[in-house]
């Protein structure tokens, strides 16, 4: 008695549990599994993992891709008050003899009589910062200074019908003697153009950061995901922050990510100092984040900041 007993707790089990699965089978939803095998009219993407691979369903061959992936906390990684990359670090040295070109963001041309400041102290601050170096681009556009190799530095470049435009995170090195720098200018222009692009429109008492992620090569790094978060109080922005769609380069609501050439543009930031973070695309179902690199940026107010965001 007792073995036929057993077997009909057995069968009874065997029967709720094809009934929970015929139940199941009706819902829609997503774990990611699709119909497979030779269970294609009972598989159903809200069964459980285990109960998927019982009836033979198949991942599907294509990762999904997630709309709103996990953010990795804050990282500031800081010495002195200055960004340690983890590229091959410059030595430093005496000054070398440079040139400095300004030129129009995006359309090369030259600027003449930019005027361009250069701020040589080793946190990148610019804002509100008296500048260490002043100079003046003559009617091609360039001019001649002497800078520290390893040391980074900021620029601000000015001049009539453009934006004030900052660049961060600049390095020279010894072989960087007299060769010529570019000093970027972004016009109003481009600016409203980018921000047409991205259907979004440019808040005059807001600022707007733009870079290139990229290697230590200078390569730059599709799929990548890029964050700012204020270094003083924290907040995160991740809204308004578009990715360049070549070959022009001009951000595309539809781009979640950076294509090959590596761009992003973010519009409307707070004024104030941010850390700029990009990291890996999350894949299916990994769960964790790869920081590609990151960078030190300010959002100021009217004006545009560029900034090459590296290991």
């Amino acid at each position: 008695m007792k073995k036929i007993t057993d077997n009909k707790m057995q069968l009874f089990t065997v029967l709720m549990l094809v009934s929970f699965i015929t139940f199941m089978s009706n819902c829609s939803g997503g774990t990611g599994y699709v119909p497979g095998g030779n269970n294609t009219s009972k598989c159903s993407q809200n069964l459980p993992a285990d109960l998927q691979k019982l009836l033979g369903c198949t991942t599907p061959s294509t990762p999904l891709q997630p709309t709103n992936p996990t953010l990795p906390p804050p990282i500031i990684v800081q010495n002195g008050g200055t960004y340690v990359s983890t590229c091959t670090a410059i030595p430093q040295t005496g000054p070398i003899e440079i040139g400095l070109n300004a030129q129009s963001y995006g359309l090369g041309g030259a600027v003449p009589g930019a005027a361009i400041e250069l701020f040589t102290s080793t946190n990148n601050t610019a804002e509100n910062q008296t500048p260490d170096i002043s100079v003046t681009a003559g009617a091609s556009g360039t001019a001649t200074t002497a800078l520290p190799t390893g040391v980074p530095f900021a620029v601000k470049a000015s001049a009539t019908g453009y934006m004030d435009t900052y660049q961060y995170g600049e390095m020279v090195s010894a072989a960087d003697a007299n060769t010529l720098l570019p000093v970027e200018l972004m016009s109003s222009t481009i600016v409203g153009l980018a921000s047409s692009s991205a259907n979004v429109t440019q808040d005059p008492s807001m600022g707007a950061i733009v870079g290139t992620v990229g290697d230590c090569d200078g390569n730059a790094i599709e799929n990548a995901i890029v964050v700012l978060y204020n270094i003083n109080t924290g907040a995160v922005v991740t809204s308004n922050i578009f990715y360049g769609n070549p070959p022009l380069g001009l951000p595309a609501p539809s781009l979640t990510w950076t294509s090959g050439q590596g761009d992003f543009l973010a519009f409307n930031v707070p004024p104030g100092a941010y850390q700029v973070v990009a990291t890996g695309v999350l894949t299916g179902s990994d769960t964790t984040t790869t920081v590609l690199g990151q960078s030190y940026a300010e959002a100021i107010t009217g004006s545009v900041s560029i900034v090459n965001v590296q290991p």
